[in-house]
């Protein structure tokens, strides 16, 4: 049968990294030139396309792994909007991360928005994610720089 069962999305980096590790694939980060990487288990590859339906998957779960490190690592909180009682109204969800201290700092705000298409919440674009490095393909360096120059 070609179902499958769907999973809920991973809650944290830990979940997510299993997640990656059962379709043999990692994030690493290489020291020598500070970048992070999307390997394949065992051999250090990059990403290899085998198929649409595996890419999509792995895609996926590229995409849960920065959402989790969004919100563990760099303190971002999930928030869905519209909220649950306009979804009630037959409206559709969708999720934006915020910083810690976006109700306070009225001074800098940095708002990143992601493209159309199979892109979501925390990248660019998933091709260049896994098939060059997270600081390209992400939105990491962008929320790491504006926490760092007190952006909310």
């Amino acid at each position: 049968s070609d179902s499958e069962e769907i999973k809920e999305s991973p809650n944290s980096i830990q979940e997510a990294t299993e997640a990656l590790a059962e379709m043999k694939y990692y994030v690493k980060k290489d020291e020598e030139d500070d970048q992070t990487y999307f390997l394949q288990i065992g051999t250090d590859k990059k990403f290899e396309f085998t198929n649409q339906k595996h890419y999509d998957k792995l895609g996926d779960r590229l995409c849960d792994w920065i959402q989790a490190y969004m919100v563990e690592e760099l303190k971002m909180s999930k928030v869905m909007i519209p909220s649950k009682e306009e979804l009630s109204k037959g409206r559709a969800q969708a999720p934006i991360y915020m910083s810690e201290d976006w109700g306070q700092n009225t001074e800098r705000a940095l708002v990143l928005i992601q493209g159309t298409g199979d892109v979501r919440s925390g990248y660019w674009a998933r091709s260049v994610c896994m098939n060059d490095t997270l600081e390209l393909g992400s939105m990491i360096p962008d929320i790491e720089f504006a926490r760092k120059n007190g952006f909310s």
